[in-house]
């Protein structure tokens, strides 16, 4: 597998409940996405929305819930890898 460094470290990470995608919260407020293929980790997508760092990251069927120290939690309708 690839590694990948960011000045952003990684504070929470999640498989999607398909497995074919990883979610990193970072200590910025940024949840990077990746997807996995062929055991490959390939960047695919990024976001931010929370003003400080994820410490969570939580899926329960198609809900993606994302907790962060902004003092917010975020809820996301998964779908296909991307948060909605």
């Amino acid at each position: 597998l690839n590694d990948y460094v960011d000045a952003a470290k990684g504070r929470a990470v999640a498989l999607s409940p398909d497995g074919k995608q990883v979610f990193v919260g970072c200590k910025n407020g940024v949840v990077r996405i990746f997807s996995i293929i062929d055991n490959q980790i390939i960047y695919k997508n990024l976001f931010r929305k929370a003003t400080r760092g994820i410490s969570e990251i939580k899926f329960h069927n198609e809900i993606c819930v994302i907790g962060s120290h902004d003092a917010h939690i975020y809820v996301y309708d998964y779908e296909d890898g991307d948060l909605k």
